[in-house]
């Protein structure tokens, strides 16, 4: 009997957190006083609000946000130890954080956050249909044919839709879930079809070394650094 073996798959880490209506809403309210604050920047037609380039980039930084952290900082050790790395070897940075405030018809195109390691979304309020989460892969390590994985073939009956012979896959998000990705996996949201707003807290996190001695790739300590 033939069998199929999976190899290189894209891991991707999702846990509700389990905070209060109450907790979640407050955290949804104030990324929506942010985005009403002022003009948004570098927002064209049906794009999302997104607090990185509006002066919102550091919630982190903010005491309303820091239980949020603080799981944040739970799960992506988590995150990191179920792939079988070593958290106890790095000193995790949360370097940019930032509310959206998706509103009928937005979007997110795909990108992706190549200054950063890890990144992590929070839900704390998903309207039903409001859109999911894809993530692409430009190559596909199934895809023996050039040119196969395309929208015609599948009409035409070249090939039919499966796992294996796919370039995107999506993640249903729910109101409270944490999704967990490395941060170079492109990535992006589908429009809002209701009238109430999605909202979302991303976080990039960095990894760096706690001690350089035997290593070579991987970052050295931030206090070792000299700013010139």
């Amino acid at each position: 009997m033939p069998e199929i073996l999976n190899f290189f798959p894209l891991s991707v880490y999702v846990e509700r957190l389990g905070f209060s209506t109450d907790v979640r809403e407050a955290m949804a309210k104030a990324i929506e006083k942010d985005a009403a604050a002022k003009k948004p920047m570098l927002r064209g037609k049906n794009m999302t609000w997104t607090g990185d380039v509006n002066g919102h980039g550091f919630l982190h930084e903010r005491e309303e946000f820091e239980p949020l952290f603080e799981a944040m900082n739970t799960h992506t050790k988590a995150y990191m130890n179920i792939l079988g790395v070593n958290d106890g070897i790095f000193d995790l940075y949360f370097t940019r954080s930032w509310g959206t405030v998706q509103k009928r018809e937005e979007r997110v195109n795909f990108h992706t956050h190549e200054q950063s390691h890890i990144s992590v979304v929070y839900y704390p309020r998903v309207p039903k249909n409001s859109g999911m989460l894809m993530f692409d892969m430009p190559t596909n390590p199934n895809e023996f044919l050039s040119g196969l994985i395309k929208d015609r073939n599948i009409k035409n009956g070249v090939f039919r839709p499966s796992e294996f012979l796919a370039q995107n896959m999506n993640v249903g998000v729910e109101t409270d879930l944490l999704v967990i990705f490395p941060s170079k996996t492109n990535h992006a949201t589908q429009s809002n079809s209701t009238n109430e707003s999605r909202i979302s807290i991303a976080a990039d996190v960095v990894c760096m070394l706690k001690d350089p001695i035997g290593h070579e790739f991987f970052l050295p300590p931030l206090e070792k650094w000299r700013k010139f």
